[in-house]
């Protein structure tokens, strides 16, 4: 009775993982990703109705380092919970450093809430804000 529930599964996970590799996409000559040129991108379809950009503001440090501010505004009557992180971007729109941390945000309804994040080198030229819904 073993032998058959390991001929079974062993044969599952040879038909499963059948095919690949695959070759990646690329970027057709012309386009651009979202994120190259947009600040603020929203992952997820469901904040476009909900949630809006009132200001983006950049600054430097005294250390030369990229200094970023982007206020929310909360447009539904509920309290929204969203998610924020920032890629920092230098020459290139290559990423200088790793993504932030992903911030876990709450803005009552009708409200705005200011997010803040500064890069953790001189190189950062321009900034990509990645906004997703909360859990």
């Amino acid at each position: 009775m073993n032998r058959v529930a390991i001929a079974v599964l062993t044969g599952a996970c040879v038909l499963g993982c059948g095919g690949g590799p695959y070759p990646a996409t690329g970027v057709e000559p012309g386009e651009a990703p979202l994120e190259h040129t947009t600040a603020v991108v929203y992952l997820d379809g469901g904040l476009t109705g909900d949630l809006r950009v009132v200001q983006q503001k950049t600054d430097r440090t005294p250390d030369g380092n990229l200094s970023v501010l982007v206020e929310f505004e909360n447009l539904s009557s509920d309290e929204l919970e969203i998610m924020i992180s920032t890629v920092f971007r230098g020459e290139g729109n290559v990423p200088t450093e790793a993504e932030t941390p992903w911030a876990h945000v709450r803005i009552p309804a009708k409200a705005t809430h200011a997010y803040t994040t500064k890069a953790l080198n001189a190189q950062a030229q321009r900034y990509t804000v990645r906004v997703r819904e909360g859990s």
